[in-house]
């Protein structure tokens, strides 16, 4: 009689054991997954490039308290632009608190054409904020703040070539320049020079035509430096890899820069490229929302 009793007990204990082991395996499982819902996070490049997005690209999120219009565009000068046009109406529907550009600080020019002209859809909405009298600022974080981040994984050399060189592909093809290329170098070159950390070469356009080749050995001259080096969906140069880091760097700041300022109640509007829309939009409805992320 006692063995038999010994047996059933030791049975029910094998079950016991198997029960508790199985609620283990789930609770993990639901607290990994949980996790995986609660944490979304910056899409990245190549994330990105494996589907089609088109732009404008418009998220809305409204809130009990603030609300966010974010307008992601493809940047032009052109003022009859249709994206240029819808800027308008949304800005003139929305009633923003405040707004914020890509881009820095342009100046405010006295004509909207001249705005759109000169500085594209940050010089648009520095115009109608001056007009409407609402307050306005970058969106971007500050170089200094910007390079401190890139130095965690770069040389300064490396970071500042970075910077210079991602001008000289786009100069000339957003604004309308007023320097030559090779005076723009050296006014950047001076600006960089006063960032902590970047005191470093190239100083002049002799020293950047030197780096330059001996980074590119039989790659040409520095003023046709191609525009896919700094891609971040690709690998080509050590470019390309600051490009990801950087990007991610100001999709995160800017996410929370904008879910501050919704959260203090504020209707906020803001224009960039549209790819950092797309990439920040399921953090940004996460941290304003509290959706479930779905994959």
């Amino acid at each position: 009689m006692k063995i038999k009793h010994m047996k059933r007990l030791s049975c029910e204990g094998l079950e016991d054991w198997a029960n508790w082991r199985f609620g283990a395996i789930l609770l993990c499982f639901c607290l990994f997954t949980t996790s995986c819902v609660r944490h979304p996070r910056i899409m990245s490049a190549k994330e990105y490039s494996r589907h089609l997005y088109s732009s404008p690209y418009i998220l809305h999120i409204n809130q009990s308290t603030g609300s966010l219009l974010y307008f992601g565009v493809s940047h032009t000068n052109e003022p009859d632009n249709p994206e240029i046009l819808q800027i308008e109406s949304q800005w003139a529907q929305f009633h923003p608190d405040i707004a914020f550009n890509e881009g820095g600080d342009p100046p405010i020019e006295n004509a909207l054409i001249d705005a759109i002209r000169k500085f594209g859809e940050p010089g648009l909405l520095r115009f109608l904020t001056s007009r409407d009298g609402i307050p306005i600022a970058s969106i971007d974080p500050s170089r200094a703040a910007e390079t401190s981040a890139l130095l965690r994984e770069f040389s300064p050399e490396q970071v500042k070539s970075f910077f210079v060189l991602r001008q000289v592909s786009e100069y000339g093809h957003i604004n309308h320049p007023t320097r030559s290329l090779d005076e723009q170098v050296q006014v950047t070159l001076a600006n960089l020079d006063a960032i902590p950390g970047l005191n470093v070469k190239p100083s002049s356009v002799k020293e950047l035509e030197a780096l330059y080749s001996s980074y590119f050995p039989a790659r040409g001259n520095f003023r046709d430096v191609p525009s896919s080096w700094f891609d971040p969906t690709r690998s080509d140069t050590f470019l390309n890899k600051i490009s990801i880091q950087d990007n991610l760097y100001r999709d995160e700041y800017m996410v929370n820069l904008l879910t501050r300022e919704v959260k203090a109640g504020k209707r906020v509007f803001a224009a960039v490229g549209f790819t950092h829309v797309v990439c920040q939009e399921q953090v940004l409805r996460y941290r304003m929302e509290r959706e479930p992320f779905r994959h």
